[in-house]
Parts: structure tokens; sequence; C-alpha cells
């Protein structure tokens, strides 16, 4: 349905919003129902918001940046904003996840 509203007026950028939106309430719909039929499962729903919080200030920024920079700027660019608004929020998964690639990279030292 929104296909419908979005690609007339925005054309591939319509298709795309309407994708992510679409994927996003699916994602959303899904987590839901499975959680309200499995007791078990512990979906930690605030890592979850602040992710989609982060994503949505990266793509703003990458929206941003003119089309004309080279495409390492925008990977820099975008990694750099999920990754700062992630910090900026604590979120404590991210965290672990940094510690332990970091610690991942460090070289192997013979004793």
């Amino acid at each position: 349905v929104l296909n419908l509203f979005l690609i007339p007026r925005y054309w591939i950028y319509g298709a795309a919003i309407a994708t992510l939106i679409a994927t996003g309430v699916d994602l959303l719909l899904s987590t839901l129902y499975y959680y309200s039929q499995i007791r078990l499962m512990n979906v930690p729903f605030k890592a979850i918001g602040k992710s989609l919080f982060a994503s949505i200030l990266m793509g703003i920024a990458l929206i941003i940046i003119p089309e004309a920079y080279p495409l390492w700027l925008f990977v820099v660019s975008g990694i750099s904003v999920y990754a700062g608004s992630l910090i900026i929020l604590k979120e404590s998964h991210f965290k672990e996840g940094l510690v332990y690639f970091v610690g991942v990279l460090k070289p192997i030292r013979k004793s």
C-alpha cells in the first residue's frame, strides 16, 4: 500500500522507504506475537529501540552528505554516527561487542 503512494512521488527512494517501513512493522509485529506466545523469550526491546534510533540517525547523516563525496567518506561517516550514537545512549551490548572486537584484533603475544 505504501508503494502506491510513495513510488509515484519519490521513485526509487519511495520504494526504499516503503520497504523499510514494511519490514520494520513486520519485525515489530512478529516479535510482539512470538513474545506473547512464547514466554521463554527475553526480548531486549530497549536495546532494539536504541539500535533503531542509532540507525535512523545514521540514515539522516548519510542523506545529508552530498553524493559527490567518495564512498569511503560515507562508510566512515555511517560507522561513526552509528557507533557514536550507541555510545552516547550507553548501549551495553554495543560496548561488550566492541571490547570483544578490539580483543580479537590485538595480536597474540608469546610469553
